[in-house]
């Protein structure tokens, strides 16, 4: 710590001793006084500085040199300004420090300032205004020895450092017209050093007086404080006392609950204004009955209100509902009942505590109600949510989710959990947050539906949506939220197509089924209308002839019967299978064989190749053989006389769920005219027909499709492949047996 000894000489001089932690104080109420006075000082000097530089003319003289002096001078003033922030602030510990600070920053303005006055004077031969120096130097010696004198070493110090260069220049230029200013400057020098001793002394004088003063004064304060406390809180007990009664009488009658204080054999000691107010009767002639007498037990109890009583006279608590009984009132209260029997002044009582919870059992049932209603309600919002197939979602009037479908996440590819919550700003980036954002302010304000349209990518996919928004209005007609219908235009225009397509081909199948059906028909009547006529002069090989025209085309009209038929019974709820375990490849030759005779007429060759046997799988005989011979059938129709038409069996697998499961494969490859590349998966359709084939044979386009069923519905795949010569071949795989 920093010792101020003109502190101890006062102390001496006083006969007064103080503790470590009072000389402390007063060192740390000096150097805060000393730094309070020294602020103006930081300022002042250098713009003294300033102004000897510039009215002289010396920084064009010798800038050099001014420009070190100038920054010595900044330094030194920050310092100083650094140390008396410090000084206010900082506690006894840190004094110390920013003190020997603050004496160094003084003492470097002293220093630059007496260096650049023993300057001006040393070069006055040049004419620099050294008069205006000398003078502005008295100043700044006066004011800096009134603001130190509170530290009288820092105060010497400084006069020294300021005046002595000063007065060393005067000596050794010799000029005669600065001799008195030098005399002068010298005896003004001596007339401080001697003040300064006595402002020094009458400085810390009153600054102990004054400290001693407060010393007493508190020291009499808290005596009186003392004396104060003791008589403020006698008084404050009393009045704790006369309160805590009232608090206690105020907090009694005040509580929400009715409460009645008996004594054991149930004559009442007191009420609360409560009990008075439910039972809308006077003080004393509530104090006069029995309570327990207007208590009503609800039906189906098995105890009564006084089984109760006794049981709390004998134990110590119980609880019970009841109704009470008013005299001028409708209908009795619903009360709810605590009886505790405990010590009051020494005297066992019965505490008797009645609640009226009648609104709150007509709010329970309310509640009751509302919750099923809204269970009902949102029951039937989330059935239509269920099972509505188009995207829709709710937002709260600050355009967060509340709920969506199952379309919307599938549409978002975020489930609701993602966007419950969230605005859309928050869920989707760019332009999809902001369409799907777009104008919802405008639709809680005037509550009118509109509708946006826009195309964007969502999910990795180009959507263009048709969203149809409207409010949500409670039965008061104010909106409590939004909500919207998403439409996919991409979908509906491909709906549309699809429905354009099945109207092509039904007007197609219907024209096919008119002239597949119109011509066997045709040729049956006719046949049989010509045999009528010549049956009575015709031969019996002309007859013969006529009957197997009619058998041949009965046979292409049953053909056709028979496909519709199988496709209704395979698509119908009621289509069954009689499955078993069979060897394809021994089926498979049976149907070969079928075939051979019928392809060898036509000079078709028909070839295996078995690259499994057996082949054991689970299946429907009779659909299978439909199968193979439906794809063997279209290749013998299909295929020129001296082509080939092959068939392959071979093992493969089946991707199911990610795994991997052994299959047969089929394949029939024929050398006919093909199907185009964009027909391969529309000829599996029903009524369809490759481009090629529909000007080559009959038939309505059903046999493929009837395949497709069968095999799909036995667990396996159908497709068809161009041969890289000609033809198309018909694969498809069934899942084999381990």
């Amino acid at each position: 710590m920093v010792k101020f000894r003109d502190l101890t000489k006062i102390l001496s001089l006083r006969s007064k001793q103080l503790s470590t932690a009072e000389k402390q104080l007063l060192t740390q109420r000096a150097a805060r006084e000393l730094a309070e006075r020294s602020v103006l000082g930081v300022v002042v000097v250098p713009l003294c500085f300033a102004m000897a530089v510039f009215t002289s003319g010396y920084m064009f003289h010798s800038p050099y040199t001014c420009i070190f002096l100038s920054l010595a001078m900044l330094g030194s003033a920050l310092a100083r300004r650094l140390a008396i922030s410090s000084i206010k602030k900082c506690g006894v510990e840190s004094l110390a420090t920013w003190l020997k600070v603050y004496f160094g920053g003084c003492l470097g303005m002293a220093g630059v300032w007496g260096l650049t006055t023993a300057i001006f004077i040393y070069t006055y031969s040049e004419g620099f205004p050294v008069l205006l120096i000398l003078i502005l130097s008295a100043g700044v010696g006066a004011a800096s020895m009134v603001n130190f004198c509170i530290w009288r070493a820092l105060a010497v110090t400084f006069l020294l450092v300021s005046f002595v260069p000063s007065i060393l220049a005067g000596v050794l230029i010799q000029q005669a017209e600065l001799l008195p200013a030098i005399f002068g400057i010298v005896f003004f020098v001596i007339y401080l050093l001697a003040q300064i001793k006595r402002w020094n002394f009458h400085f810390w004088d009153s600054l102990l007086t004054a400290f001693l003063f407060e010393k007493q004064a508190e020291k009499l304060s808290e005596a009186n404080s003392s004396l104060a406390e003791i008589i403020e809180k006698e008084q404050e007990s009393r009045r704790e006392v006369e309160s805590g009664r009232l608090k206690i009488r105020e907090l009694f009658n005040l509580t929400n609950d009715a409460i009645v204080i008996c004594a054991l054999d149930g004559s009442v000691l007191d009420v609360n204004q409560t009990m008075l107010e439910m039972f809308s009767g006077v003080r004393e002639e509530v104090m006069n009955t029995w309570p327990l007498q207007l208590l009503t037990m609800p039906a189906g109890s098995n105890l009564t209100v006084q089984d109760h009583w006794e049981k709390v006279v004998n134990e110590m608590e119980d609880t019970f509902e009841c109704k009470v009984r008013r005299a001028g009132q409708r209908g009795p209260l619903l009360v709810h009942v605590n009886l505790r029997r405990v010590t009051w002044q020494e005297e066992q009582i019965i505490f008797v505590t009645l609640r009226d919870i009648t609104a709150r059992k007509q709010m329970e049932d309310t509640l009751k109600i509302t919750k099923k209603f809204l269970s009902e309600s949102e029951g039937y919002l989330q059935a239509i949510l269920r099972n509505v197939e188009l995207p829709i979602y709710c937002k709260d009037l600050y355009g967060c989710y509340l709920t969506v479908n199952k379309p919307f996440e599938q549409l978002c590819c975020r489930t609701l959990e993602e966007l419950r919550g969230q605005n859309d700003l928050q869920v989707f980036h760019g332009n999809v947050g902001r369409f799907f954002s777009y104008r919802d302010s405008e639709l809680v304000e005037n509550g009118e539906s509109l509708e946006l349209e826009g195309t964007f990518t969502l999910g990795g996919q180009e959507k263009k949506l048709l969203v149809h928004k409207f409010p949500l209005k409670d039965s008061s007609g104010n909106i409590y939220a939004t909500a919207g219908i998403c439409t996919d235009v991409t979908i509906m225009q491909k709906t549309l197509r699809t429905a354009q397509l099945a109207n092509e081909a039904k007007s197609e199948f219907l024209a096919s089924m008119s002239h597949e059906l119109r011509t066997p028909m045709h040729t049956i009547l006719s046949v049989a209308r010509l045999g009528l006529k010549r049956a009575h002069r015709s031969s019996q090989e002309k007859l013969e002839s006529y009957f197997e025209m009619i058998v041949t085309s009965g046979d292409q009209l049953l053909e056709l019967l028979s496909d519709l038929l199988d496709l209704s019974t395979l698509e119908s709820a009621g289509a069954c299978y009689n499955l078993g375990e069979y060897d394809l490849a021994k089926d498979l030759e049976k149907v070969v064989a079928e075939f051979s005779v019928l392809m060898d007429e036509r000079g078709i060759s028909l070839s295996c190749k078995f690259l499994v046997c057996p082949a054991a799988a689970r299946y429907d005989r009779t659909k299978i053989y439909q199968v193979l011979r439906n794809l063997l059938a279209n290749a013998m129709k299909f295929t020129a006389p001296q082509k080939e038409v092959t068939v392959v069996l071979k093992k493969d697998y089946l991707e199911i769920n990610g795994d991997q499961q052994a299959a047969w494969k089929v394949m029939v490859i024929d050398q006919g005219i093909g199907v185009e590349k964009d027909e391969l998966e529309s000829v599996f359709g029903k009524f369809v027909k490759g481009s090629k084939r529909r000007s080559g044979a009959g038939g309505v386009g059903l046999g493929l499709s009837i395949c497709k069923r069968i095999v799909e519905d036995h667990h396996g795949i159908i497709w068809a492949e161009q041969n890289e010569a000609e033809g198309t071949t018909f694969c498809f795989l069934l899942p084999a047996l381990d």
